[in-house]
């Protein structure tokens, strides 16, 4: 159960260092990030603040699942699909251009809810 859950940490720390790398080296999003100061700054941080916490809801859920050996496959399916989604559908966005950036997020979060649905659901 602890490397159930080390791996459901790890994917999430993957996770979250392909789609920062992907979001913060995009062009548009640097020349955006260039410009602020002050409250705005505050207020984009703030913004990136809430959609890291709500787009981690299924990690943490996993992450509870692991504790029980039975509910473990939730937790790996998880664990293992998010990592596959985030390197299929996110890396591509590196060399596309700024408007197909949030349409692979989009998709990307769209799979890893998806899973975390159907895992919900089948428990």
């Amino acid at each position: 159960m602890i490397a159930i859950r080390l791996l459901v940490a790890g994917s999430f720390l993957l996770n979250l260092l392909i789609v920062g790398s992907v979001v913060f080296m995009a062009p548009a999003v640097k020349h955006e990030f260039s410009g602020l100061q002050g409250a705005s700054a505050l207020q984009w941080w703030a913004t990136v603040c809430v959609i890291v916490i709500v787009a981690s809801l299924p990690w943490l859920y996993a992450y509870w699942r692991a504790g029980s050996p039975k509910k473990t496959g939730g937790a790996l399916a998880i664990a293992i699909v998010s990592f596959v989604a985030a390197v299929i559908a996110l890396l591509p966005a590196l060399g596309g251009p700024s408007e197909a950036l949030g349409y692979y997020v989009v998709i990307y979060l769209l799979v890893v809810w998806g899973t975390f649905v159907i895992v919900a659901i089948r428990s």
